[in-house]
């Protein structure tokens, strides 16, 4: 019986051990779930708290800052924090801003107003993607909300940025004794509205209702523990604060005052609305100005960031009385008139150096580049350029004219830098929205831009400029070819094809660029002045549709320049006459012809020519002399002139062909490549 209850036992134990392992890894892994869950539900994440972005105050005097050397004369307003430079040597005067803002009678809106008046621009991003540009005009100037440093060689603006409450100089904590005094001082009128906005606290007289706020009272204004105190109601509106300002200034309330209440508080106002620091360093270098916007000195909360800048947005601006131009890098340099009406075109807007293409881009159709690290304006006599240095590769460059909606009164140009770039991530099968990130630290770099300024309004001084600029920064690396043998070859463009109007038709016309005199003038300087011997010229643009010639870009051979030649003297006859037809297109056929090395054909072509200009100009009454006479004489009818003039006319021209094709060798039409002696009035190809 023994033996088997001891089985029994053992099979008992062995059966609930069993059991128990099973149960072991189920339960175990409950344990760790329910730990999870109790984990995470009870678990509070330590993040660490994003600074508070600094709200400055400018506390300073209204006596102006100025900064002067032998060339320059600049005077900041502190303000406004706007500026004007002198240059000494000429006298001109340049604004940061346009003059009359708010008196001009062509801007209407408030916002343009402001903008106009700011000497920065700031645009930053939400999460979502959207932006919003703010100036520093509206949001920190006009709410005092910035410092302002002098230095022996600079003056440093420092901007607070945001839509932050006006701050009014009135006191707001006050001890007991101290406010009886004020309050016995201001006009009795406004006593007592002002005691209702400030509420009485003694740590030994406590009401039952402030008991649960006593511990933030005395962390706020620690004077609380030994001293009665007034405190202003933080609901106070901004009308009644204004009030009281005025009411207090006039009892003789100083700034001195309002810092020493101050020093009795550190309650700490915030705010859920975006607050940004930027920072704006003047310098003078010689005859230059020199502006900096450091990286390193911005600030903005992560969620938040600084997406672009734009400093001193309408340096130098003209207004729609001021006669210039804005320079702008397009191409090889391109002029952009004051007022020149074309309201319904875009902007200018090119990006230094091109897009960034490590960035993600929707629309590629139209890509802005600028090689050239330079814009300017000329107005009146003078000018100045504005060259980009330090942080170059973030900016693009703008330029608007006056008469839009969104700029009706001032023709500008500035360069709007990249900060905090942004990268798009579309995932829309997660989300209905797309998801941006941001560039997370910024390059430890200065944006940076040199004005020089220009006495000459002239396009090609300010080149010049450009040009002394470049030597005197890279001379060292750059070496003169004194080498006069040399080939240069370069192209002197005639005219451009243009459609215009023509009693409201569009109508494809050439566009004037270069004369004959112009060109001239132009290979003259190259061959006396510069030294160039070895040289090629090609005109292009000279007839037949500018720069887009389908006529002579045909000819092939001698004869078929001759055949041309000839038909061009034939018919231009009928209309200019004869003798002009031949002083026009002689020359011409003289210079070809030599530097085609084809003189032998020369006499024979002129021939042509002298003969296609006679014969062509008796089909019409104004052709030559002799068919006006007779026109006026007889009293013949234009039509029926032109029909007596026809069959030798049409007769005239077959023949000039035929001689044009048989009588003159087909000889491949080429430029000949051997250095030739020039004749300045006739080296043009």
């Amino acid at each position: 019986m023994k033996k088997d209850k001891t089985k029994k036992n053992s099979a008992l134990k062995a059966a609930i051990l069993n059991q128990v392992k099973r149960l072991a890894l189920p339960v175990i892994l409950c344990a760790v779930i329910l730990g999870a869950v109790y984990f995470v539900v009870t678990y509070k994440k330590t993040t660490e708290e994003e600074e508070a972005i600094k709200i400055r105050r400018y506390d300073g005097t209204e006596d102006l800052m100025v900064m002067e050397n032998e060339h320059l004369l600049f005077t900041l307003d502190p303000m406004t924090t706007q500026f004007t430079l002198v240059v000494k040597e000429t006298g001109e005067t340049w604004y940061s801003n346009p003059q009359g803002v708010e008196e001009n009678p062509l801007i209407t809106s408030k916002t343009e107003k402001e903008k106009l008046q700011s000497t920065l621009l700031m645009t930053y991003s939400e999460e979502t993607g959207l932006t919003n540009t703010l100036n520093n005009y509206a949001y920190s100037v006009a709410k005092g909300i910035y410092e302002i440093e002098q230095g022996t060689d600079y003056i440093r603006v420092n901007y607070t940025i945001g839509d932050v409450e006006r701050e009014y100089y009135i006191p707001p904590v006050m001890t007991a004794a101290r406010f009886e005094e004020w309050i016995n001082k201001i006009d009795p009128k406004y006593q007592q509205y002002i005691k209702d906005y400030y509420t009485k606290y003694d740590i030994n007289n406590w009401r039952k209702r402030d008991e649960d706020k006593k511990e933030q009272l005395l962390q706020d204004y620690p004077i609380l523990a030994t001293e009665v105190i007034y405190v202003l109601n933080p609901k106070t509106k901004q009308n009644m604060k204004k009030t009281f300002e005025d009411a207090f200034a006039e009892a003789g309330y100083t700034m001195d005052d309002y810092k020493a209440d101050c020093e009795l508080s550190n309650a700490t106002q915030t705010t859920d609305k975006p607050i940004f620091g930027v920072s704006i360093i003047y310098r003078l270098d010689g005859d230059e100005l020199v502006v900096e916007v450091p990286y390193d000195a911005m600030i903005y909360a992560e969620d938040r960031p600084i997406y672009a800048v734009t400093p001193l947005p309408y340096f130098g601006a003209g207004s729609t009385e001021d006669e210039g131009y804005l320079l702008v890098p397009e191409g090889g340099g391109a002029i952009i008139n004051f007022n020149n009406g074309k309201t319904s075109q875009e902007a200018y807007y090119s990006n230094m150096y091109a897009w960034d293409y490590a960035m993600h881009r929707e629309y590629v159709i139209h890509t802005t580049r600028s090689s050239f690290n330079a814009f300017g304006i000329a107005k009146g006599d003078s000018s100045f350029l504005c060259i980009l240095e330090e942080g170059v590769p973030y900016g693009s460059i703008a330029a608007n004219i006056s008469g839009k909606s969104d700029n009706s009164a001032y023709n500008y140009a500035n360069v709007e830098y990249s900060v905090c770039v942004r990268e798009k991530y579309d995932v829309g099968s997660i989300a209905s929205s797309a998801i941006y990130v941001f560039l997370e630290e910024l390059p430890a770099e200065t944006l940076t831009q040199r004005y020089r300024f220009i006495d000459s309004n002239d396009y090609v001084d300010m080149a010049k400029n450009y040009q002394e600029y470049l030597l005197d920064k890279y001379g060292s690396d750059l070496a003169m070819n004194t080498d006069t043998a040399t080939p240069v070859v370069f192209e002197i463009v005639g005219a451009v094809d243009k459609v215009r109007q023509i009693v409201g038709v569009p109508v494809s016309r050439p566009w004037k660029l270069t004369t004959y005199e112009e060109a001239e003038e132009m290979i003259r300087q190259l061959a006396t002045q510069d030294g160039v011997q070895n040289i090629s010229i090609k005109l292009s643009g000279w007839c037949n549709g500018g720069i887009r010639q389908k006529m002579l870009s045909k000819v092939k051979s001698i004869s078929g320049l001759s055949l041309i030649l000839g038909l061009l003297c034939f018919f231009s006859s009928m209309v200019i006459t004869n003798d002009v037809a031949l002083i026009t297109f002689v020359p011409f056929t003289i210079t070809a012809l030599k530097l085609s090395g084809k003189t032998d054909k020369l006499i024979w072509i002129i021939t042509i020519e002298t003969v296609a200009a006679n014969l062509g100009s008796m089909l019409t009454p104004i052709g030559n002399p002799q068919n006006l006479y007779l026109y006026s004489h007889f009293n013949i009818d234009n039509i029926e002139f032109i029909k007596i003039m026809a069959p030798p006319f049409f007769l005239a021209i077959t023949l000039i062909s035929i001689c044009c094709i048989v009588f003159v060798k087909s000889e491949p039409l080429k430029i000949n490549d051997e250095k030739l002696d020039m004749d300045i009035k006739k080296t043009i190809v």
